[in-house]
């Protein structure tokens, strides 16, 4: 998945568990938590320990909403890595009802050009479009890469990725803007091939 951080090795998870403990130890609730079960939960995704994962994520934001507040960058942060873990495993209603509520909650908070707002949006997009709510999908998609033009004026190369999540959406609605997108990507992928790198991407053909 384009979101997923680097994958913590299976070793990871027993520090985790033990600052978990040294943290839960103490009187009251200590505001580092909510960020050391995020990260627990983590690495238990990484090594598809998927209950253990899903569980600890919950635990990650509803500590954080009792500690640290509903609109704290902490507990908007862990619901989506919430919202997209449950897509990852295929729990797409579950999935929606995370993300439009970290997603409803970031806008109040974080500029309109924050690039929270652009991945939230994706994430929000592409289980939607699993869910066959194509229009909606391509709405919070366009919301996202209107942020992305902003944040990566400068690196265009950078929206690859979203983009190729943007295309997924069309082709299933059977777009016609879907060809000029991909010709757009191709474009991109050539700036970047030119610069030596490489990158292979899957297009359906012309």
């Amino acid at each position: 998945d384009m979101y997923l951080a680097n994958r913590r090795p299976s070793d990871a998870i027993a520090p985790l568990i033990e600052a978990r403990a040294a943290l839960e130890s103490g009187e009251g609730t200590d505001p580092e938590l909510p960020t050391v079960l995020d990260s627990l939960a983590g690495a238990y995704q990484d090594n598809a320990q998927h209950d253990l994962a899903i569980t600890t994520f919950e635990q990650s934001v509803e500590v954080a909403t009792k500690a640290l507040g509903e609109l704290h960058p902490v507990t908007l942060n862990n619901s989506s890595n919430l919202g997209n873990y449950l897509t990852i495993v295929g729990r797409y209603g579950e999935a929606a009802e995370r993300l439009a509520w970290a997603l409803e909650r970031m806008k109040r908070v974080l500029p309109a050009d924050h690039w929270n707002l652009a991945i939230v949006n994706h994430m929000y997009g592409l289980v939607l479009g699993n869910l066959g709510r194509y229009d909606e999908a391509m709405a919070h998609h366009e919301a996202a890469l209107a942020v992305e033009a902003v944040v990566y004026r400068d690196t265009p190369s950078s929206t690859i990725f979203p983009l190729l999540a943007v295309i997924d959406t069309e082709l299933r609605m059977e777009s016609d803007a879907a060809l000029a997108r991909v010709v757009h990507v191709k474009g991109l992928v050539g700036s970047l091939t030119g610069q030596g790198h490489t990158v292979v991407v899957a297009c359906p053909p012309e």
